[in-house]
């Protein structure tokens, strides 16, 4: 483990500390915590990092170090993985041009030789998904799924070239003042995304990202729109929780019934380790029953998600339904005379009149105390909520 590198003393016990032997010793018994690799990469986004280190172990490195090691830690494991990817895509090329050469060779062969080239060539077109029948008249055969073999082609030698062309968007190089390249500024959140996922961001999502957050926090909504398949829920959605959700902010994502459970699911996945985060859906129907408490448990949740800095997951005819049941107690309260509460001069001996009444008040003071206990809610979306609408 990770524990190992700070406070990486060569020392016998014999000539350490006393208090640095007792640290070891619960290490041991299991009463002090061992510095995890998790551990690490999550706390590098804390700005109290030192802090929170000191807390497990308080006899750590330096702590510019141990960042700058856990920097490049997920730098180098990315872009292994990076590589790996890059050698399996020109695999595939070399077996796309493979096919094609054994494709040209059933031009010029024939007997027993075009046999075996025909069963190599299906064997290596099932690979790529290229449908094809072989007829006597080879030429005319290869005319015909021409366009489909160059389309296929071109793909893969795009895909191969974006990735070895791939390249950080979110890192800065600082220059001396010979024009050298002197030290580089990168935004861990970023970082530890990438590490986590095995992905490289885009330049698209970055500047969207980036884009997003400095307008929040100057107070402004903004409205972008991505094509489906460029990372709204998966990478833009994800990351901009987890910048904004800081103990202060409460992050909403709206989205379609329909979209709720994949857009939960991949919430989970993205903050399940390493940056853990918990993912509440918010559940209200407007048939409820007239009650203050559903409505008071249901603020705690959400002041309690804010404060934990969890997250928010609802569609929107949940959110329709509260405002709506706002207004229409509201309505309710303003429609209510106050005849209707406590009857009329004629009616003061009326014994079933003022059963009626007595109803009525009952009713009225349950609506009147669930609109007070939603107004809080509706003052937490507004001052202190961000929701992100995702369609």
């Amino acid at each position: 483990g990770m524990h190992n590198i700070p406070g990486a003393s060569s020392s016998s016990s014999a000539t350490e500390p006393i208090h640095v032997t007792l640290h070891k010793l619960r290490l041991t018994k299991g009463s002090r915590s061992f510095v995890s690799v998790e551990w690490l990469c999550g706390a590098l986004l804390s700005s109290t990092f030192e802090a929170d280190l000191n807390k497990i172990n308080p006899f750590h490195a330096d702590v510019e170090t141990i960042r700058s090691l856990l920097v490049a830690f997920m730098l180098r494991s990315n872009r292994a993985h990076l590589g790996s990817q890059t050698i399996g895509q020109a695999q595939q090329l070399l077996g796309f041009m493979a096919m094609i050469r054994v494709l040209h060779s059933c031009t010029t062969t024939q007997g027993d030789a075009l046999d075996d080239a025909v069963l190599q060539l299906k064997a290596l077109a099932g690979r790529f998904s290229v449908d094809f029948e072989l007829s006597a008249d080879v030429t005319a055969t290869l005319t015909s799924i021409a366009g489909g073999i160059k389309q296929h082609f071109q793909q893969f030698r795009r895909t191969l070239v974006d990735q070895l062309s791939i390249e950080r968007h979110y890192a800065t190089i600082e220059h001396n003042e010979s024009g050298a390249p002197a030290s580089v500024t990168l935004d861990p959140r970023f970082l530890v995304f990438e590490f986590v996922f095995s992905i490289v961001l885009r330049q698209r999502q970055v500047e969207m990202i980036r884009w997003f957050h400095s307008n929040i926090t100057e107070g402004t909504s903004r409205v972008q729109q991505m094509i489906m398949g460029q990372g709204k829920t998966t990478v833009v959605g994800p990351i901009l929780a987890l910048m904004l959700a800081d103990g202060d902010t409460l992050v909403t994502q709206v989205m379609p019934t329909a979209l709720l459970e994949q857009s939960r699911n991949v919430l989970r996945k993205c903050f399940s380790v390493v940056i853990p985060k918990q993912i509440y859906t918010l559940q209200f129907d407007r048939s409820v029953d007239d009650s203050d408490e559903v409505v008071e448990s249901l603020y705690q949740k959400l002041a309690s998600a804010r404060k934990n800095r969890a997250l928010i997951v609802s569609p929107p005819e949940c959110i329709k339904a509260l405002l709506l049941k706002y207004i229409e107690q509201l309505h309710s309260l303003e429609a209510t005379t106050e005849e209707d509460l406590y009857g009329s001069l004629a009616t003061m001996n009326d014994t079933r009149r003022d059963r009626e009444s007595q109803i009525v008040r009952e009713k009225a003071t349950r609506r009147s105390k669930m609109a007070d206990a939603i107004v809080p809610i509706l003052q937490m979306w507004r001052e202190l909520s961000l929701i992100h609408i995702s369609e």
